[in-house]
């Protein structure tokens, strides 16, 4: 993986901790959605890049099968 610009790496984050136990419920996304909405160091960015990235760390995540690994 390439390395990722910081607030991605918060999406990722985000995402790797919702999906650790299996798959990603609404509750879970709509808690992300919030958090990108609310917090200020999301401001910038908009709510098509927080899909694309959601999309892209799911795509990671299901690729590797050790968790340590990401």
């Amino acid at each position: 993986m390439n390395n990722l610009a910081p607030i991605d790496s918060l999406i990722y984050t985000m995402t790797l901790s919702a999906a650790i136990s299996g798959d990603i419920t609404d509750k879970e996304l709509n808690v992300i959605n919030y958090l990108f909405t609310t917090l200020p160091v999301f401001e910038n960015s908009n709510n098509d890049h927080l899909s694309k990235k959601i999309i892209e760390s799911m795509e990671v995540i299901k690729s590797e099968p050790n968790v340590e690994n990401i």
